[in-house]
């Protein structure tokens, strides 16, 4: 009955939403061609990378036809439901953008209305895809093991959406900041700048579709794996699917807060009310598993609020480097390093707790409760991370057509640091969804216990914490060489005074899609390659090491990144001079490809290790 109603009331929304969104005003025609541009980039970027990633997607569904058909249908249809997610989410946040800088006229929450809840629109559309499509499947093959194919076809589209957007975002950044703000003496988003418009279209290609299809494949990941373990159990299949039901109808409660005419509240606000709402359903419909369920929305939302302490401008970490750029760049980006370190011991000791207590209740499945729990306020958490980016785009549309310029500032520091707890939720969510993973892989394989003595479970449990070092590395790389590639064409317009906006988004689309297909394609060829050296068996050790050493690494990246994001935005708001800020914007600059690139990738990389591992035995 509550799966029904999700439905019925999200078709209500989505329909309500569009004609009330299509009664708005887009501004004057400055800000509609900004926008256009910025459109249009964003679909040119997703029609190259979903070109190449079609095809691997039919090779890939070829190959596992050959061992299994079932497999094969599946996995095309994660695939291909996750690039539609992607696509839907993009598509919202490129059409808000100038409605969102034109509301913003009138004032901040007017614009705030208008960017959040177009956040939840790709949100709710994504929750429901996925909960159709896993119903969908479960009906037709009965046995969730098989459903372990769409959730491999959603991660690994999700990981190359992720991977390619985020290099394409950060190095359009980056290569704007370095040549106008630095080289030039430029504000932000200035029209003089050939690569402002890259850097708009890179918030959504990374930020929103990639996000989308991120959140997507851990929403689906952790359903299916908890719908496996209750399987093994003889328990109800029903169980995460009624969990995030739930969390469907509580993220559409959130609406009523976001009216608050505080920002800080209504956003953090809908967070709160739709733990409490999930909390207080999930009492009356699933009392028997009420304590995971509470570990899980607690964990989340502790881990959310620790970081928007550590990333806010509020307060003192984040105001502390701001104020160690006025000793120069390099004491900015160390205040900012030691941040990101020190940030990790609050969500550490949270997702450690909620591990512990969630077991102590429920044993295994207990901590796959926890997940799906985590995860059922995804909707706001999505809708809160594109409601940074579409106002970032808003507030580069203001600052080029120089309209409410001030307003759209005020909401793109906000859109910081909601995007930052975005990225602590889907990595603790992760972690979470891996332990599940790594329980199905230990039932599936047979294996009582992971002996630790055992030399090449050892060596397994290495490799497995190096993978996540040795794909950052690959990624920030990828970030550097496409910047140096934009800035050197970003130059040379400078020095010709013709302005020309597209050819740094065509460096950019073509670079980041080469760099995505080697970064992502080392990973997966280096399990496959334990799993054939060392045995099946020792893959359960290589996801244990690739869940620790990537949940502290992202942790740190996305704080790191988003309080030197936000220390630049205080420096600017507060006006502390022109050397400072150059050393904000080198301190943002480091920042940037490790909050939005490599960081957030690192907990779909995770979790498409474990898939790849439990594929490995089930085919084995």
């Amino acid at each position: 009955m509550i799966i029904s109603i999700a439905f019925v009331v999200s078709i209500l929304f989505l329909v309500v939403f569009n004609f009330w969104i299509s009664k708005k005003s887009s501004g004057s025609k400055a800000m509609k061609d900004f926008s256009l541009k910025i459109r249009e980039g964003s679909k040119a970027f997703l029609r190259e990378e979903y070109k190449i990633l079609f095809v691997l997607i039919l090779v890939l569904t070829l190959v596992i036809l050959y061992f299994s058909s079932a497999f094969a249908i599946t996995f095309f249809s994660g695939a291909f439901f996750s690039l539609i997610a992607g696509r839907v989410g993009m598509n919202a946040a490129t059409k808000a953008n100038v409605f969102t800088t034109e509301a913003c006229k009138k004032s901040v929450n007017s614009g705030l209305k208008i960017a959040y809840l177009s956040g939840l629109k790709a949100s709710i559309f994504a929750m429901v895809l996925g909960l159709f499509a896993i119903i969908v499947l479960q009906s037709v093959f009965g046995d969730p093991k098989i459903l372990y194919g769409f959730a491999f076809g959603a991660s690994l589209v999700a990981l190359f959406m992720r991977v390619g957007g985020g290099i394409f975002t950060k190095s359009a950044d980056l290569s704007a900041d370095l040549t106008g703000k630095i080289e030039k003496g430029l504000p932000e988003d200035s029209p003089k700048n050939p690569a402002v418009i890259a850097d708009l279209v890179g918030d959504n290609v990374g930020d929103v579709a990639g996000m989308s299809s991120d959140l997507f494949e851990s929403y689906v990941a952790s359903i299916i794996a908890t719908m496996v373990m209750l399987f093994a159990l003889g328990l109800d299949l029903n169980v995460p699917l009624i969990l995030v039901s739930i969390g469907i109808i509580s993220c559409l409660v959130s609406i009523l807060v976001v009216q608050h005419k505080n920002s800080n509240v209504a956003i953090l606000g809908s967070l709160l009310v739709s733990g409490v709402f999930i909390l207080g359903l999930s009492y009356l419909l699933l009392f028997s598993y009420i304590l995971p369920i509470l570990y899980g929305l607690v964990g989340g939302i502790l881990i959310g609020f620790s970081v928007f302490y550590f990333t806010s401008s509020k307060f003192s970490p984040t105001r502390n480097i701001a104020k160690a750029a006025e000793s120069g760049a390099a004491l900015n980006v160390l205040a900012g390093l030691s941040n990101g370190l020190l940030s990790t011991v609050i969500p550490i000791i949270v997702i450690s707790l909620v591990m512990v207590l969630s077991y102590s209740s429920l044993e295994l499945l207990g901590i796959a409760i926890s997940a799906v729990s985590m995860l059922s306020i995804m909707g706001v958490v999505l809708a809160s991370t594109i409601f940074g980016s579409i106002t970032d785009n808003a507030s580069g549309i203001a600052e080029l057509s120089k309209k409410s310029k001030v307003n759209c500032s005020k909401l793109d520091s906000l859109g910081n640091t909601t995007a930052a707890i975005g990225k602590g939720f889907t990595i603790s969510s992760a972690a979470l969804t891996v332990l599940t993973l790594l329980a199905s892989f230990i039932l599936i394989a047979e294996v009582d216990v992971i002996d630790l003595l055992n030399v090449k479970n050892m060596a397994a449990l290495f490799v497995g914490g190096f993978i996540p070092f040795f794909f950052s590395s690959l990624v920030i790389s990828a970030v550097g060489k496409t910047s140096s590639k934009i800035v050197t064409n970003v130059r040379s317009q400078f020095r010709s005074k013709k302005l020309d906006y597209l050819t740094p988004v065509r460096i950019a689309t073509k670079s980041s899609i080469y760099y995505m297909m080697i970064s992502v394609s080392f990973v997966v060829v280096l399990v496959v390659l334990v799993g054939l050296l060392l045995g099946v068996s020792v893959l359960g050790s290589l996801i244990a090491g690739a869940v620790v050493s990537s949940f502290l690494l992202s942790i740190f990246m996305a704080n790191a990144g988003g309080s030197l994001d936000n220390a630049k935005k205080l420096v600017e708001v507060d006006r502390y001079g022109t050397k400072v800020h150059k050393n904000s914007v080198v301190g943002d600059g480091v920042g940037d490809p490790l909050k939005d690139c490599s960081g957030p990738a690192l907990n779909i990389l995770i979790k498409l290790i474990a898939i790849i591992s439990l594929l490995f035995v089930i085919f084995g």
